[in-house]
């Protein structure tokens, strides 16, 4: 007779395979980002966890308030514009038209630099 397979939503390596990949994922933990902690005077990860939430969520309302108060209909289309200019969009536009228009060499060097800061990304 065939033992029946229970299906869950997440894979396992039986009871003694997680238990050791759980003290390896523990000691990796500990070891690289306990340091860390201790360079922000925070005693453990749990800690230095809601230090950082806390400073993302006060960091947040800081940057939206700062967007309210300087939204001006006026400015909405240059902001826009020069957000362009960050998008794949503009890269796949720009690229072409200058690799046959203007200068090829100038269009390598780069397309060089914005793959290189893809793959950074």
């Amino acid at each position: 007779e065939i033992p029946e397979i229970v299906v869950t939503d997440h894979w396992t390596l039986g009871r003694y395979g997680d238990s050791v990949v759980d003290g390896v994922r523990t000691f990796v933990n500990n070891a690289m980002c306990l340091p860390i902690c201790w360079l922000y005077l925070t005693p453990s990860v749990k800690s230095f966890q809601k230090h950082k939430h806390k400073r993302v969520e006060q960091g947040t309302a800081t940057v939206i308030r700062l967007q309210k108060a300087m939204r001006h209909p006026l400015l909405d289309p240059y902001f826009t514009l020069f957000s362009f200019f960050g998008e794949e969009e503009w890269y796949l536009l720009c690229l072409p038209i200058l690799f046959w228009n203007f200068d090829d060499y100038l269009a390598r060097h780069i397309t060089i630099l914005v793959t290189g800061g893809l793959a950074i990304a």
